[in-house]
């Protein structure tokens, strides 16, 4: 239950069932509390669901539970696509034509001048 790893769809409707059985709420309240149309949570953590949970409606719930989500690394994931990951540019800000101050808080090791042809 609480602080199992929830890598599905169905480990959260997992998580949130058990954790209404042992507060030994009816689903009822979930939805007032969490402002949701009666009998929504039932059909959302039935197995199979009959209808797919939402992204607001998982807040909601989460919320009327007393529950949060813990961003943590995953180390075996992380294993398996780290090759696949490609670092990013940092690009300098472009430079102010006005003042001569580079614009954005990006930092820049190489400032580019501004080259005007008089013509």
């Amino acid at each position: 239950m609480l602080g199992d790893v929830v890598r599905s769809n169905a480990a959260v409707r997992r998580v949130f069932r058990d954790c209404i059985r042992d507060l030994g709420l009816a689903y009822s309240t979930v939805d007032e509390i969490a402002g949701l149309g009666q009998g929504y949570t039932q059909k959302v953590l039935s197995e199979p669901p009959a209808r797919e949970m939402g992204t607001k409606a998982m807040w909601l719930i989460a919320g009327a539970l007393g529950i949060c989500f813990v961003p943590l690394v995953d180390h075996q994931q992380a294993a398996l696509v780290r090759g696949r990951w490609i670092k990013r540019q940092r690009q300098c800000a472009p430079e102010c034509v006005a003042d001569g101050t580079l614009r954005g808080d990006a930092p820049c090791r190489q400032r580019r001048t501004l080259h005007v042809e008089e013509t």
